[in-house]
């Protein structure tokens, strides 16, 4: 099985319930929890195709994220998304020593930005047990020192708040 990460967010303000359907649950409505306005659900999913589509406030719509669609018995299009069962390695420590440039390459296994309002955002690091010193962003070339929030599993999260108007 792998975790997937199934994020919306409404194109207007307002949208107080969003929940998902799709193929992988017999189309029965799972809510979605909300963070700032971006409404967010992880699933374990088996490898394999699926269709799925949001519910906002009793609207069903398409994931305005994935482009990849097919139409639906109702005349409507249902998003598609393809699981593999390919296992992608983290970074180590190791790795980002002997070559920096590898963090670049993959900031989805160890980066998330989460818009928590119009204008706010949070940065959260994943990273593996026992950080050695302080960790700092530099974004929109502003310093942020990020602070331990957490652990989850082997890997311990890190975070900062931020106001852009760039994101």
């Amino acid at each position: 099985m792998k975790q997937v990460l199934f994020r919306y967010e409404p194109p207007i303000a307002g949208v107080r319930e969003v929940g998902l359907a799709g193929d992988f649950n017999s189309w029965t409505i799972l809510e979605m929890w909300e963070v700032g306005g971006v409404f967010c659900l992880k699933l374990d999913l088996e490898p394999g195709r699926y269709r799925y589509k949001f519910i906002a406030d009793g609207v069903w719509v398409t994931d305005p994220a994935n482009p990849e669609r097919e139409p639906d018995p109702f005349g409507g299009e249902n998003s598609v998304l393809h699981v593999s069962d390919e296992c992608v390695r983290g970074l180590a420590w190791k790795d980002v020593w002997q070559d920096p440039g590898k963090l670049e390459q993959r900031p989805d296994t160890y980066l998330e930005l989460v818009r928590n309002s119009a204008d706010w955002y949070e940065l959260r690091f994943h990273w593996y047990c026992a950080l050695p010193g302080n960790i700092v962003a530099f974004i929109d070339g502003e310093q942020y020192d990020l602070k331990r929030i957490g652990a989850l599993g082997s890997r311990e999260i890190w975070n900062c708040l931020f106001r852009s108007a760039k994101c």
